[in-house]
């Protein structure tokens, strides 16, 4: 009888070994690089948001003078993962329309005064909106308004 060309159990074993050394990790890497993909968007995202809220502000300032002599009201406000729904927290959206939180507040120790030529305003940007508070992300940006 002739012998085959074939591989020994033990040849197998080892390289069976060294495949799984090499793919494990390899597999956790990609899983976190997934997962850093996914928070740098959210980050992209909230960044976005913040400048949507921005204009706004800027549009309304220009049209109401009070933003400027009357004692600044925090707002919040919430918006959907795809950023086309923006409105006030509390409002009659879905729990799906509210996956960011924006906070928009003045800054701690900030004072502002009536003759103030400018006004600098903090957005606190959270997400998930639904998770706890320990398991959000967030991201702080300050603007600042002139008269």
């Amino acid at each position: 009888m002739k012998k085959g060309k074939a591989f020994s159990l033990v040849e197998v074993v080892v390289a069976l070994a060294m495949f799984a050394l090499i793919a494990v990790p390899a597999i956790g890497l990609a899983t976190m690089a997934i997962g850093q993909s996914r928070d740098s968007v959210a980050a992209g995202d909230a960044a976005s948001l913040k400048n949507r809220i921005d204009v706004a502000y800027r549009g309304t300032i220009v049209s109401a003078a009070s933003f400027f002599t009357t004692g600044y009201v925090p707002v919040n406000l919430v918006a959907s993962e795809d950023l086309l729904y923006i409105e006030p927290d509390g409002s009659a959206s879905t729990e799906n329309d509210q996956h960011y939180g924006v906070n928009v507040t003045a800054p701690q120790g900030y004072v502002f005064s009536t003759g103030d030529p400018y006004r600098i305003v903090l957005f606190e940007v959270y997400w998930p909106k639904s998770a706890a508070a320990e398991d959000q992300k967030r991201v702080y940006y300050t603007s600042v308004f002139r008269k």
